[in-house]
């Protein structure tokens, strides 16, 4: 019998269609302790479907920015305040957590937050946004203050505002498209 914390990770996947048909595959449950797995099943019964197959290879694959030891979040936020000395502490700490190595990026050259741009509230910079757009496919508000950054709490309505129109004001024209 599975523990409760098994049941939780558990998932179903159910295939319906194959050959010259057109397929649905469906999942049900899973959780992020479980993505890779899950995400090499379902490539696994995509590429059977394809005739195609190769050997799973992200199991030794790390996420992007996540290239330190584990534990090593620390020494991450050591070598961001190294880089960019007048970086408030806090604001490498969660830099560090949310794009770990990939931070450098779009801090590279700047020595502090003068260097970060504008900055838009609760420690969040015009570089950071513009790595969002670029890298992260950001386009809106609420995907930087919620579902990038979890800063929503913490911006004001006119912070929020503020951002909004800079977005308008500074996104692709593709971008605005995809926006309306």
């Amino acid at each position: 019998e599975a523990s409760a914390q098994e049941t939780t990770r558990d998932y179903v996947l159910e295939l319906d269609g194959e050959g010259a048909d057109a397929a649905l595959l469906n999942i049900y449950g899973g959780k992020i302790t479980t993505y890779r797995r899950l995400a090499e099943e379902v490539v696994g019964m995509i590429a059977a479907g394809l005739a195609t197959q190769h050997a799973a290879w992200t199991g030794g694959a790390t996420l992007p920015g996540g290239d330190f030891e584990p534990g090593g979040a620390d020494a991450v936020v050591q070598d961001l305040l190294h880089d960019c000395p007048d970086l408030a502490p806090e604001v490498a700490a969660r830099y560090a957590r949310t794009y770990g190595t990939a931070a450098k990026r779009f801090l590279a050259g700047a020595t502090g937050e003068a260097g970060l741009g504008r900055h838009f509230g609760a420690g969040l910079f015009e570089r950071e946004v513009e790595h969002l757009v670029k890298n992260e496919w950001a386009m809106t508000v609420e995907d930087i203050v919620w579902r990038r950054t979890k800063l929503g709490l913490r911006f004001s309505a006119a912070e929020r505002e503020d951002l909004g129109v800079w977005l308008a004001e500074h996104l692709p024209a593709k971008a605005k498209e995809k926006r309306q």
